[in-house]
């Protein structure tokens, strides 16, 4: 399992710097997840021309698992959720 954060961004940049930067997050992606507890997960990042992300990955993972985490105010509305406390039931 996975939980990554990701940005696709063009190979080509044709709008001025400071309206490319009002779309970034503000903070490290990784920063955008709380209270996560990282045991058992290792860190991952990607890096691709038009994609980059960082995340979590476990591969030990059973069925019923459940685990939570909260993402930050800036994340939620981008997200467009009503609430911060992201839960995941494995299946």
């Amino acid at each position: 399992m996975e939980i990554l954060l990701s940005e696709r961004s063009m190979s080509f940049d044709f709008l001025p710097s400071e309206w490319i930067e009002k779309g970034r997050i503000s903070e490290n992606y990784i920063d955008q997840i709380l209270n996560f507890d990282t045991t058992n997960w290792t860190p991952l990042m990607t890096d691709g021309t038009v994609v980059t992300g960082q995340g979590f990955q476990a591969t030990n993972m059973k069925e019923g698992e459940l685990f939570s985490f909260n993402i930050t105010d800036e994340l939620k509305e981008r997200l467009n959720l009503d609430t911060n406390r992201i839960q995941i039931e494995v299946n």
